[in-house]
């Protein structure tokens, strides 16, 4: 049987995102090697073209890791992982203001983007800009009290500036929500522990 081109795309694709998830796991090396068959194949496959900078990345090389996600938002700008790593990139680089211009860009195009709304909660808090970064979050639980890992952010922020029975409270929506998260668990006995 004769393997159409849609199929081939999608099983190139299926590759890449798989390598991805490989790599956000801690085989940067294996991902590699899958991006770069896929892209011997497909050039133009994003998600390779993303693997390859993601592996830059975090190897440190933020120059390769750059013009890697680029290359991605070339071919296409609105594909979010891409945006949201070169957020991060800005955030290494050390210029908050461009990660945040960059997520509210890409909110702008989708207020609901949750992943978005997280990270630029995140970003917000680590700028300094405190209250800001929690009301988003807190906002996303507004509309979803179940959301686990808003309270898990909120939860480890709060245990950074030592609120206890805030962090207390979050991980305990964390377990109801995901009873497998083993990092909540950890960190409510830590708490436990110190009373």
């Amino acid at each position: 049987m004769i393997e159409s081109a849609e199929q081939r795309t999608s099983e190139l694709q299926r590759k890449a995102l798989a390598a991805i998830e490989q790599i956000n796991q801690g085989d940067l090396d294996g991902g590699a090697e899958i991006c770069r068959e896929v892209l011997a194949q497909d050039p133009a496959r994003i998600e390779g073209i993303y693997g390859l900078g993601l592996v830059a990345h975090l190897k440190g090389d933020l120059l390769e890791a750059r013009n890697h996600y680029h290359h991605a938002v070339s071919l296409n700008e609105d594909w979010t992982p891409v945006q949201h790593s070169l957020a991060l990139l800005d955030v290494t680089e050390g210029s908050m203001s461009a990660a945040q211009l960059r997520l509210v860009e890409v909110l702008e195009k989708d207020s609901r983007d949750l992943d978005t709304r997280r990270l630029l909660g995140q970003i917000l808090v680590e700028a300094g800009q405190y209250d800001d970064g929690v009301r988003l979050l807190m906002s996303i639980l507004e509309e979803d009290p179940n959301e686990w890992q808003t309270h898990f952010i909120l939860a480890s922020l709060y245990a950074e500036v030592e609120r206890t029975p805030e962090s207390k409270r979050h991980l305990e929506a964390v377990i109801a929500a995901n009873p497998e998260h083993e990092q909540a668990r950890e960190l409510l006995d830590q708490l436990n522990r110190q009373g």
